[in-house]
């Protein structure tokens, strides 16, 4: 038997683009079977894709189910960090490789701190 005497954190660098591929992989997978509507809050003028609010300001409301749940960066980021601990991909593996269950994934344990609609 091992006897555990301590832990450790390793921290995950997030890049902007991980983020705004993630949340478009989200909008056009996954996501679209539960999500009524996505509103953007405080959309800057500037960006050409609404998927890319997130990490230049914004954020977004969700109805689902006629809740209305806001997502903001720092939710998205403990989402990333609840699909790491559960499925054990780091931010760098879905940089190269992710789909739309990834992402959709992801976009519940943001929202609702856990994976609802599997």
């Amino acid at each position: 038997m091992t006897n555990i005497v301590g832990e450790f954190t390793v921290t995950q660098y997030v890049s902007q683009g991980l983020v705004d591929d993630l949340i478009c992989t989200a909008f056009e997978g996954g996501c679209a079977e539960w999500i009524d509507r996505i509103q953007v809050i405080n959309k800057p003028a500037d960006i050409a894709y609404s998927s890319d609010a997130l990490t230049r300001g914004g954020h977004y409301v969700f109805t689902v189910d006629d809740e209305k749940h806001e997502l903001t960066l720092e939710k998205f980021i403990k989402g990333l960090e609840l699909f790491h601990a559960t499925t054990g991909k780091t931010p760098q593996e879905l940089g190269e490789d992710h789909d739309a269950d990834d992402s959709d994934m992801i976009m519940q344990y943001a929202l609702f701190g856990e994976y609802v609609y599997g």
